[in-house]
């Protein structure tokens, strides 16, 4: 597989997308960010938990949305520097592309049940379900994590039940941050952790950290430079941090709303991209 490829692949794994890797290892020199331990008392917590609840329920909703974004790929071992385009149908449809230099190096388009990938250089593609990606992924990932992502919403991983906020997590407001995570119990049941940062001014994630601590691996992503947009506001700038991996991604513009096309076809003469 060439060079480029791999790195086309390497930025839709940390996004969680699709890879033609095998299954990770465990990597004792993996890098996880370590988690904050929270001190508050049980009426404190319940109180803040009320209020991570009521931020869930009232969190900014539309149906469409476009983005023009640049994205920058910094790891140990490559530097990659791409353009490209995001449209998300909520829960729906998420499309992208990406190219290098004015050349389209990739396309992607994800439903809430399938995966498709192609690399018009290469001429290569994939289809297929998520349960590949949760094969080979080190964390647990489907449609709505990868929404709740790019589009900054707080969300309760890998299962987003805000039903599991009182009885497995702890929750401090220091000012406008309301800081929430989880406890011992909730890695022993899911085998993940989280921690989340919210600004309570604008009700936007400013943090999350999700782990899998057994096999020491953790996705870390930081918002900033928030943005008011026909009454919707989002950050245009997003950094995703996992092992020495560091993704960061500025959306140039973003328009609400505009109906869109989501143009994906797969040619003939393109070969699958090996899944074994």
């Amino acid at each position: 597989m060439g060079k480029l490829l791999k790195l086309f692949i390497v930025v839709i794994v940390v996004f969680g997308l699709v890879s033609c890797g095998k299954k990770h290892k465990n990597n004792q020199n993996d890098n996880i960010t370590k988690r904050e331990n929270l001190n508050v008392n049980s009426k404190t917590n319940t109180e803040n938990l009320l209020l991570a609840n009521k931020i869930a329920n009232e969190q900014d909703t539309f149906s469409l949305v476009e983005m023009k974004l640049n994205l920058k790929l910094n790891s140990s071992q490559q530097n990659l520097s791409l353009s490209g385009n995001m449209r998300i149908a909520y829960d729906s449809i998420i499309w992208m592309n990406f190219s290098m230099m004015g050349i389209e190096g990739a396309r992607a388009k994800l439903t809430p049940d399938s995966v498709f990938f192609i690399v018009p250089i290469k001429k290569l593609y994939f289809k297929g379900s998520y349960s590949y990606l949760k094969n080979i992924f080190p964390l647990d990932v489907d449609f709505y994590t990868v929404q709740n992502l790019f589009l900054d919403r707080f969300f309760i991983f890998p299962k987003n039940d805000f039903s599991l906020l009182e009885k497995y997590f702890n929750a401090d407001k220091q000012n406008d941050i309301l800081k929430i995570v989880s406890d011992e119990n909730y890695e022993k049941n899911f085998l993940v952790t989280q921690d989340v940062s919210i600004n309570t001014q604008n009700n936007k994630v400013l943090t999350n950290l999700l782990s899998m601590p057994s096999q020491k691996r953790s996705l870390e992503i930081n918002y900033s430079s928030f943005t008011e947009s026909s009454s919707h506001v989002l950050p245009f700038n997003i950094e995703f941090k996992t092992g020495d991996a560091v993704i960061s991604i500025v959306y140039s513009k973003v328009v609400y709303g505009k109906k869109t096309t989501y143009p994906f076809k797969i040619p003939a003469n393109y070969t699958p991209i090996s899944t074994k």
